[in-house]
């Protein structure tokens, strides 16, 4: 949570801080379009950004949101151990394509698979998931 705390205070200073706002480069139907996609396909979802053209979240992620998240935090005077710790928890999300709801959707198909009732499938994720959380560990490394 820190590290998406982190990276979404970082973009949007970095964002405000531009000479030309992002809303005059992109239509409010790209961005509805990008919010339509990004909730129904996740992490497999195609995103329009301006510059860029049609892209996937995590190549969007690490070629231009990481570098922008990393400049507005700097602007808000944090510490670059800290912005190292937190976006390296991001980057490595967009290296494995894994993030909360990828693993979660993953498992739950898995319990499924192996015989479990979707009840008990998804129960039994979040079960996993709860245990997992007190760990520390990022969920991009979870197996």
């Amino acid at each position: 949570m820190m590290a998406n705390a982190g990276f979404f205070y970082g973009v949007i200073t970095a964002l405000a801080h531009e000479d030309r706002p992002i809303w005059t480069r992109m239509s409010f139907d790209a961005a509805e379009q990008n919010l339509t996609a990004g909730g129904r396909d996740g992490i497999d979802a195609r995103l329009y950004w301006p510059g860029a053209g049609w892209i996937s979240p995590d190549e969007l992620t690490h070629r231009i949101l990481l570098p922008h998240a990393d400049h507005g935090l700097t602007l808000l005077g944090v510490d670059a151990d800290v912005r190292d710790q937190l976006l390296t928890v991001i980057e490595g999300r967009c290296a494995t394509k894994q993030n909360g709801a990828s693993w979660q959707r993953r498992r739950v198909a898995e319990r499924q698979s192996a015989g479990e009732t979707r009840v008990d499938a998804i129960a039994g994720m979040l079960r996993e998931y709860i245990d997992r959380m007190h760990s520390g560990d990022p969920v991009h490394t979870w197996d």
